[in-house]
């Protein structure tokens, strides 16, 4: 899938690759283990990682949170009540927790705002997932990328993630 705004200036790009364990073992937690490639474009850098990021569940959580942010269904994020647990993307001032999270903390997203036809998605992106040099961000903050991109285009990336994650069913 590939989230991008209209000038193709800033995209963020996440593909399923494998499963971490190629066997099956019994292992609810460990047999569904997705690796996740994932690159970061701005007009200042690309990075990419690689990582066992998401499980499937989590997989299937954010199509349909991709598919809900594409119909205006997914609530912008707002500022964090105190006192916070101590989480990367905790730091900023106010604090605005990604809506959008997982076991690993590598990804996590969010709505900043809609306007008309488009919407704004924060990806933040710690840990492996973390950018070299954050996207500006503090070394103890996730790097987070806004990226404005219309409500269309996110729908088309839904089904896109959709169609890729298809090949990985969850495992008993």
């Amino acid at each position: 899938m590939r989230i991008a705004d209209d000038a193709g200036e800033s995209a963020f790009t996440l593909a399923p690759v494998r499963y971490e364990f190629a066997e099956a073992t019994g292992d609810e937690w460990d047999d569904n283990w997705l690796v996740v490639r994932g690159a970061v474009i701005t007009p200042a850098a690309t990075s990419e990682f690689e990582d066992p990021s998401l499980l499937v569940t989590e997989a299937q959580a954010l199509q349909d949170w991709l598919v809900g942010v594409s119909r205006g269904a997914e609530r912008p994020m707002a500022p964090a009540v105190l006192p916070l647990p101590s989480l990367p993307w905790s730091q900023s001032t106010p604090p605005v927790l990604p809506t959008l999270t997982f076991v690993e903390p590598n990804i996590a997203f969010g709505v900043v705002a809609y306007a008309g036809d488009s919407v704004t998605v924060r990806v933040f992106l710690d840990a492996e997932a973390r950018p070299p040099g954050g996207l500006g961000a503090p070394e103890d903050e996730a790097a987070a990328l806004d990226i404005r991109v219309r409500l269309t285009a996110l729908a088309d990336a839904a089904s896109d993630w959709g169609r890729d994650i298809s090949e990985f069913p969850e495992r008993a």
